[in-house]
């Protein structure tokens, strides 16, 4: 897709993968073939969703009902990476407000 024409939400989401594996990298070995895997994995799903549900005619809103899905499983891979409180809260409400915009400009 033409970066100038893209939808907010393709731009917000492959930043937010771009960020979200510069981070992953730094989990400890043992998290990053568990965790780490996980989180990187429903963060493309999600996007490749976000691809199919624009290409798609008939079947786009079952297709965003499952990257509306695949975002809750996100969530939760997210949150549950973090063991910190403190710094779960902070990264929870910065995920939160990310997503909030991106959703607000559809």
């Amino acid at each position: 897709m033409d970066e100038r024409k893209q939808s907010p939400i393709f731009t917000k989401t492959s930043d937010f993968i771009l960020w979200l594996l510069n981070h992953t990298e730094s989990f400890p070995k043992n998290e990053r073939f568990r965790m780490a895997k996980r989180i990187e994995d429903s963060a493309f799903a999600f996007y490749e969703l976000l691809i199919e549900a624009t290409r798609s005619t008939k079947r786009k809103r079952q297709v965003l009902i499952q990257a509306d899905v695949e975002l809750e499983k996100l969530r939760l891979y997210v949150r549950m990476s973090f063991t910190d409180s403190s710094k779960k809260c902070r990264f929870v409400r910065w995920l939160k407000n990310k997503l909030r915009v991106a959703t607000k400009t559809r």
